[in-house]
Order: structure tokens, then C-alpha cells, then sequence
């Protein structure tokens, strides 16, 4: 149930997390436990846009195991990885 992860998901970051810090989400899941917006997961993720939020920007990537079975994507990653 994606509205209860996401109430655990943010008691368990809240404290951990500086203002300004980001978070960094690796896939589909981490995309719907961080989020309740209505966003389609793979637009978002195909845009390359970063996900906003009040404290803490969000970047959005693939999964390891997409990262894995797609290794095109890793040139693609890395661009995105190298202005956090």
C-alpha cells in the first residue's frame, strides 16, 4: 500500500535529511514510495527532469536491474549523476 510506504518512508528521512539535501530515487518503486503525485513513472523518467519538493530535490533514474538489462542507459545516468 503506497500511502502507508510512503508515511513510513518519510518518519524514516525526515530526520536524516537536510534542507537542500537531495534524494536520489533508483526506479519505479522508489519513484511511488517518494511521490503522490500523478506522474506517469516513465515520462518523468524519460524527461530527465528532477522531481521538486519543498525541502529536498528528488532525482529520478532507472533501477539497477533496468540499469543491468539495459546498459545504454548507463551513459545517461552517469550525465545525470554528475551535476548532483
Amino acid at each position: 500500500d503506497w500511502p502507508q510506504a510512503r508515511e513510513m518512508l518519510k518518519s524514516f528521512l525526515s530526520p536524516r535529511l537536510g534542507a537542500g539535501e537531495r534524494l536520489i530515487l533508483l526506479g519505479e518503486a522508489a519513484y511511488n514510495a517518494c511521490t503522490d503525485g500523478p506522474f506517469d513513472y516513465q515520462q518523468r523518467l524519460a524527461s530527465g527532469a528532477g522531481l521538486s519538493h519543498q525541502d529536498n530535490p528528488r532525482l529520478l533514474l532507472p533501477s539497477l536491474a533496468q540499469i543491468l538489462r539495459e546498459p545504454t542507459l548507463k551513459a545517461q545516468v552517469w550525465q545525470q549523476l554528475r551535476h548532483v
